[in-house]
């Protein structure tokens, strides 16, 4: 099973290349996460967005520290919450989403990293209640779901 992150955002952006040299990092220690970067020049972000925010499945912000997992119960969602927490010791919240019939597992998921020695005032794990909730509150949202790699021409 393969995962597929695609980095979207404005090619200046320092936050943008925070978050591609993350997503980077994570095809590099995990064989089936693929990576796809798509960047734009400033002037060209908004009218990428229109056209395009419906396939990209990573749109970062000008503020990464709110994260949305969609598809939370994926079994990959462990490892990139982990690395996640662990990359953003300045304070992170990471919003879990997936189906109803989901939510038990999400909610163990969040159990469980609370075991992590962390400030809780600085990062939180939580269960969003549906997904318009999960997006409202997120600067970067990440798609877990099944690619077939062979649709995509190029995966960097």
């Amino acid at each position: 099973m393969m995962v597929l992150f695609v980095v979207a955002g404005i090619a200046d952006d320092e936050v943008f290349q925070h978050v591609a040299l993350i997503a980077d990092h994570l095809s590099k220690e995990f064989p089936n996460f693929k990576v796809r970067q798509i960047s734009k020049r400033r002037e060209d972000w908004e009218l990428f967005l229109d056209q395009e925010k419906r396939e990209a499945q990573l749109v970062a912000s000008h503020c990464v520290r709110r994260f949305c997992i969609v598809g939370a119960a994926h079994p990959m969602a462990v490892f990139l919450l982990l690395d996640i927490l662990r990359l953003f010791k300045d304070g992170v919240v990471v919003t879990l989403c997936d189906a109803r019939e989901f939510k038990p597992i999400l909610m163990q998921l969040a159990a469980d990293t609370s075991a992590i020695p962390a400030d809780p005032a600085r990062k939180c794990v939580k269960v969003a209640t549906g997904l318009r909730s999960a997006l409202d509150d997120c600067d970067v949202c990440i798609v877990l779901q099944h690619a077939d790699c062979e649709r995509f021409h190029k995966i960097d």
